[in-house]
């Protein structure tokens, strides 16, 4: 529900939004036209409809579902 860009010399500050629904592919189809090297998607895993892989490398920071299994990129599991 919002897209931050950061710069390899910025502060990260993550504003998260959320809340009822997911849709995997808005967030990739605005991403593919940009010089973007790397997308970070937090999410719950309660998805199961992907877009095509994108030309960037992809890490998804997963925090509850155990079996997500995404068709492109890396995991990252965080402890709640």
């Amino acid at each position: 529900q919002g897209i931050d860009v950061i710069r390899h010399d910025d502060e990260v500050t993550l504003n998260i939004k959320g809340g009822g629904g997911t849709s995997y592919c808005p967030g990739f189809e605005w991403a593919e036209d940009k010089e973007i090297g790397l997308a970070l998607y937090f999410t719950d895993g309660y998805c199961s409809i992907f877009p095509s892989p994108p030309s960037f490398d992809t890490i998804w920071v997963i925090n509850s579902r155990e079996n997500f299994s995404p068709p492109f990129g890396e995991i990252i599991k965080t402890i709640c």
